[in-house]
């Protein structure tokens, strides 16, 4: 079965996990996902209350615009390449380790968040609700990290080495930020979703026992960890993991929407300035009503477009009856391959 996005618990060493964490503090999530909001445009983060009458804080930690920069020293090509929200980090770069600088980021944004928040209590529905969208650099080429993330592991094969490295570094920094979300009373009225955005690559990457790694269309290559936490989270659902169904990326955008009460598919602006309708599916209902005898919802997408462009054509997964199913019951994923001509 292929997925492009798979929720589930379990060893994360083996995926790449340039990962997506975000932290919803949830009364009211965001409705500034219209295909015309400055903040989807710029793709760096503004303070709500300049997008709406709705008071929100929105974070968006750190950024790098153009990949694979130096860890330490935030460059790349000898040039600087490090945002904090809608400005350069002047003079932030060459100052730490891109993961500790990044955790430090949150880290201040949580007890910024908790001074100006204090005269009211963690459940109090006037509380700003705060959206923190968070994109460690790791474990993004280039591999680097600090040599004791390196010396707990016994691996000849250096690319390998630093990959574990890598990991185990982002890993002990998500561990210390759920850390303080319990110590400030946040964490029960919080949502944390972790995504990767591709499979790791092939020559340091361990994507077993998916076939392929970044890059293609194989699962090594579009299915990938991901999961949910947070206290808003079902209790039944908490440790269980889903393989049946699918998930794209893009589907954020209407589960998020739809948890806020805003329908994101449905942008009559967007339809206005030509933009086409919106490809998104929401999943909230299928992601929480998975129990330890599997989902009690059907997963709303039943296919997805992986790569193409109108010339080369592309790959798209699909779910079709199984034929050796007498009653052509749903149950197969198919890749197929296609051309599209003029």
């Amino acid at each position: 079965m292929l997925c492009c996005c798979v929720f589930c618990v379990g060893p994360l060493s083996y995926f790449q996990l340039h990962l997506l964490f975000i932290l919803v503090h949830l009364t009211v999530l965001l409705d500034v996902v219209h295909a015309h909001n400055p903040l989807i445009q710029r793709c760096r983060s503004l303070t709500y209350p300049t997008l709406c009458p709705t008071s929100c804080l929105v974070y968006l930690v750190h950024e790098l615009n153009s990949g694979a920069e130096d860890h330490f020293k935030n460059t790349r090509d000898g040039q600087v390449d490090l945002w904090r929200n809608t400005a350069p980090a002047y003079g932030e770069n060459n100052t730490d380790f891109s993961t500790y600088l990044y955790t430090k980021e949150f880290m201040r944004i949580l007890d910024d968040y908790s001074d100006t928040t204090q005269t009211t209590s963690s459940t109090d529905n006037n509380k700003p609700p705060l959206f923190v969208y968070m994109a460690y650099q790791s474990t993004h080429g280039p591999l680097q990290v600090p040599q004791n993330w390196t010396d707990i592991y016994n691996i000849s094969y250096k690319p390998r080495l630093l990959c574990q490295g890598m990991i185990s570094a982002v890993d002990a920094s998500i561990g210390a930020i759920v850390s303080r979300l319990h110590d400030m009373d946040l964490f029960n009225n919080s949502l944390i979703i972790f995504s990767s955005d591709n499979g790791g690559p092939h020559d340091h990457a361990n994507n077993y026992p998916l076939r392929g790694s970044k890059g293609s269309n194989f699962e090594g290559g579009v299915r990938v960890c991901a999961f949910i936490n947070g206290g808003i989270v079902p209790e039944a659902a908490r440790g269980q993991s889903l393989s049946d169904g699918l998930m794209h990326i893009t589907d954020w955008y209407a589960t998020l929407g739809s948890l806020a009460g805003y329908n994101g598919t449905e942008d009559a602006k967007a339809a206005a300035a030509g933009l086409p309708a919106v490809d998104s599916v929401d999943q909230w209902k299928f992601l929480t009503s998975v129990t330890a005898s599997g989902p009690s919802e059907q997963c709303p997408r039943t296919n997805l477009m992986l790569s193409g462009s109108p010339t080369d054509g592309g790959a798209l997964i699909g779910q079709y009856p199984d034929p050796a199913s007498a009653n052509g019951d749903v149950s197969l994923f198919k890749l197929i391959r296609f051309v599209l001509r003029k």
